[in-house]
């Protein structure tokens, strides 16, 4: 009788939680702005069975996110956005608000490490510091998405109705460049 084989890597659980899944990790201090500018991206990544989290930089209601499937952490006082991002791989998209980005030069250099390692990283609002070279992109949300998207906003109380594609900037490798005072 012929046994059937499991190849599980070694040291690697046998339920699958240490199988590679895509990861998307948002990195954020507005929730309302996040859910409003690419909450269907999020939304449609989650149901697609993506590793979909947010790094809240800042106190926010998270019931937004939560309708949209995604899970949220608070960004400790110690640990800032940036330090919390050094450790993502190339395998994840790392979507960061253009003023978080503009404000926070350990966030934008860590998004610069992220997308000279081949990582994608987007921004919800056109980046506009020296530099850098943002190549938009548009998401179609599916139906679902638009329905949970209209349910998180209303969550979050943003009075208007999900757009049906959402724009993004994807950041070209080396974009978020230092800022040097003149």
């Amino acid at each position: 009788m012929a046994s059937s084989r499991r190849f599980i890597p070694a040291g690697k659980p046998a339920d699958g939680e240490g199988l590679h899944r895509y990861r998307v990790v948002a990195v954020t201090s507005d929730i309302a702005a996040l859910v409003e500018y690419a909450g269907g991206f999020l939304c449609d990544r989650a149901r697609a069975g993506w590793n979909v989290r947010v790094l809240v930089d800042g106190p926010g209601e998270t019931r937004p996110l939560t309708i949209l499937g995604v899970s949220a952490d608070a960004v400790s006082g110690q640990t800032d956005a940036g330090a919390a991002m050094s450790g993502f791989g190339p395998g994840t998209t790392v979507i960061v608000g253009a003023d978080l980005l503009t404000r926070d030069s350990r966030l934008r250099a860590s998004a610069a490490r992220l997308a000279t390692a081949g990582a994608a990283v987007h921004v919800w609002g056109p980046p506009s510091y020296p530099g850098c070279r943002p190549a938009p992109i548009q998401h179609e949300l599916s139906t679902a998405a638009q329905a949970f998207k209209n349910s998180a906003l209303r969550a979050a109380r943003i009075d208007r109705a999900a757009e049906p594609v959402e724009t993004l900037y994807r950041l070209a490798d080396g974009s978020p460049r230092r800022l040097r005072s003149v």
